[in-house]
């Protein structure tokens, strides 16, 4: 299966970050409007090696794009361009995540930064036909006082929002931010949280049973505890899995040793995303087209994670169905093109 072919199926994903899907020069511009220096080559400050030391290595090659996305003209740029990648990976729906406490040094409000990626992905949709979830994201090694800053802009804004996020460096267990996470789960916020990545199951266990996760970004290492995986499977909790980020930041050696193939086979309820698009220079499409090459994956296989990835958006039951109808529609009629049915 080319990635040609992969490309013109329909796709919806659950696990993007913004401020890791800035383009390089649109990173270049903001520096340069808000006179800061631009260190070169920029594409290498920008753009994550194929290997990593580890997570915090790779969270440090966010600096430079974060340093440009510090004005709402960046944000609702970086946000509409997003969504002309997106469109041309076929995407219909896609979940995308920021911590916009990272955006305000300029003086900006955590709630102009909001509305600037908000109207970013209006014009895109409008443009590209594809719409776009917000997940607002905190982090671990933020207090829980600056964490509220989004916590409650989260709360403020329910009706502009998706769902609610802990990402960052899984050295800091979550259960510091256990009371804003109460918070969020009382105003009835669905919440996904970074676990079991570069740290082990534990912290998987930790968001769900003290965070109130739903989903679970990355979760590579959920098979060390047997039966943890029993639980994950048996309630059909989502991992949101980032094959080409998860090798980069080093939670599997290698594409062959990603355990993303044995846990659909164990009935884990999988799904396939990017992560980012610049720091990770990937795509939906090449997402796929590795798991083709490396775990001999078909139609099935690629159908199977969309739709589970589809069961489990942060949208409503009527909004569900009608993705899951559109993706219905576009997926048939890839198969009745003359070169795929013959197949």
């Amino acid at each position: 299966m080319e990635a040609t072919l992969i490309r013109k199926l329909p796709k919806v994903e659950l696990h993007l970050h913004l401020d890791t899907s800035v383009p390089v020069e649109t990173t270049r511009k903001f520096l340069a409007l808000q006179g800061k220096p631009v260190p070169e080559p920029l594409e290498d400050f920008c753009v994550a090696p194929a290997k990593c030391i580890n997570l915090v290595d790779y969270l440090n090659r966010i600096d430079t794009a974060l340093d440009a996305l510090q004005s709402p003209e960046a944000i609702e740029e970086t946000a509409y361009l997003l969504t002309k990648a997106l469109a041309d990976n076929n995407h219909i729906y896609a979940e995308v995540r920021y911590a916009p406490n990272l955006n305000i040094r300029n003086g900006n409000s955590v709630q102009e930064i909001l509305d600037a990626s908000l109207r970013g992905f209006e014009q895109g949709r409008k443009d590209f036909c594809v719409e776009v979830g917000t997940i607002l994201c905190t982090l671990r090694h933020f207090t829980p006082e600056f964490n509220s800053l989004v916590s409650e802009l989260a709360i403020k804004n329910r009706d502009k929002i998706v769902g609610f996020d802990l990402a960052g460096d899984e050295n800091q267990p979550g259960i510091i931010q256990k009371a804003l996470f109460d918070k969020i789960h009382a105003a009835g916020i669905p919440v996904t949280i970074h676990a079991a990545e570069a740290w082990g199951p534990e912290r998987l266990k930790e968001a769900l049973d003290v965070l109130h996760a739903v989903r679970i970004g990355h979760g590579v290492r959920l098979e060390e505890d047997p039966e943890l995986m029993k639980r994950v499977i048996a309630e059909q909790i989502p991992l949101e899995m980032c094959p080409t980020s998860n090798v980069q930041t080093n939670a599997t050696h290698s594409f062959a040793t990603h355990p993303i193939n044995r846990y659909l086979k164990a009935g884990v309820a999988v799904t396939v995303n990017t992560d980012a698009y610049t720091t990770t220079p990937s795509d939906l499409t090449g997402e796929y087209e590795v798991l083709v090459k490396t775990f001999d994956w078909g139609f099935k296989e690629i159908r199977q994670t969309q739709e589970t990835a589809i069961r489990n958006l942060f949208v409503s039951e009527g909004k569900r169905k009608e993705i899951l109808a559109e993706f219905q529609r576009r997926w048939n009629n890839v198969m009745e093109e003359p070169v795929i049915s013959g197949i």
